[in-house]
């Protein structure tokens, strides 16, 4: 029986992991998974309330337990992910790092599709890396038009919810709504950035990490020699959850607007918006049902679809070579569980 050990995750992003795993033919009853609420040694396990047996019986007490995982999973932001790197590679542990804000340095970028043969080259004790989500989003609808025609360049607007700048972000979006709703103005000296109903480009300064530069680096490791020029730019919104991306991309030669649909319509885990009329959906539809049919869905609108939503697929009628459409999608779905459930099973198919 393999052993997980699940780091900053919740018993939430515990049963969808459980889901996704469960989908691609893993019986959740032949692993034994525990769930440690911090990274830094001392953990609690969530319980096994909505995760139902999915969890241990016993969590993890401290980082020594680690000698007997098979593989440790690290999400969230990134609090304490060196001192896990560390603890697992003495342990001889795999570690996935799923964290929001980029891989560990030296470890393996990996995505189900893209660099997956280096999976065989991770040893005990080394640390894969998973794309941060919108590059996961970004990859899964690039794909399959990179099929048709060479991609030439790629312009990404990056629309970044509250979950993917951090617990404190979060805390502090609902601080500010709630004052804002409640009639009373938002103090500069208390809140030194207002986010809430609103959104502000990203702007670092030129001695710290571009975050944008950072996304473009990781889709030109995981597509290689045949990577496009990629520029990216962020904006970060009022909102908890949702993800979204606006993009334009140029090819080597014109394609079919007809032929690109098609073949997003083909990828797995890709919606094209508004493919079901209102019509054929119903007025007592279920709700993710009845989201198929909404032509230009939006992050939050999204939230909770295990599906990448293509939303304005359209030509760019000065530039021939030129596509533009928008991405929308649940950033805890579809751009962790969903990818760390095909990292994991080609892990343990690998070691078994």
């Amino acid at each position: 029986m393999a052993r997980i050990a699940l780091f900053g995750a919740d018993a939430e992003f515990a049963a969808a992991l459980r889901e996704a795993l469960g989908a691609r033919g893993v019986d959740p009853s032949e692993l034994h998974v525990s769930l440690v609420a911090e990274c830094g040694g001392e953990g609690e396990m969530a319980g096994d309330d909505e995760a139902g047996r999915w969890l241990a019986d016993a969590p993890l007490r401290d980082l020594d337990d680690l000698t007997e995982v098979q593989v440790a999973v690290v999400v969230g932001d990134s609090g304490g992910r060196e001192h896990l790197v560390a603890a697992a590679a003495d342990a001889g542990v795999i570690l996935i790092d799923a964290t929001d804000v980029g891989p560990e340095s030296g470890a393996f970028l990996v995505l189900a599709g893209s660099r997956a043969e280096t999976l065989a080259d991770v040893e005990p004790g080394g640390c894969v890396a998973l794309p941060t989500p919108a590059v996961v989003g970004l990859l899964g609808a690039l794909d399959p038009i990179a099929a048709l025609a060479p991609l030439v360049r790629v312009v990404v607007t990056v629309l970044r919810p509250a979950t993917l700048r951090g617990a404190t972000a979060a805390r502090e979006l609902s601080r500010q709504a709630v004052e804002l709703l409640g009639g009373r103005a938002l103090e500069p000296a208390e809140h030194p950035r207002a986010l809430a109903f609103g959104l502000r480009p990203v702007v670092v300064p030129e001695t710290d990490p571009n975050p944008g530069a950072l996304l473009s680096a990781e889709v030109r490791t995981l597509l290689g020699a045949d990577a496009p020029r990629v520029s990216v730019s962020l904006i970060d919104v009022g909102v908890f959850t949702g993800l979204g991306l606006a993009v334009y991309l140029e090819t080597e030669r014109p394609l079919d607007l007809q032929e690109v649909a098609a073949a997003l319509r083909c990828t797995e885990g890709v919606c094209l918006a508004g493919e079901l009329s209102r019509v054929e959906v119903g007025e007592e539809a279920d709700e993710q049902v009845a989201l198929l049919a909404d032509p230009e869905p939006g992050p939050v609108q999204v939230t909770g679809s295990p599906f990448l939503h293509v939303a304005g697929l359209e030509a760019d009628h000065a530039i021939p070579t030129a596509l533009r459409f928008f991405l929308s999608f649940d950033e805890r779905l579809h751009g962790r569980t969903v990818p760390l459930a095909d990292v994991l099973v080609r892990l343990l198919e690998r070691d078994s």
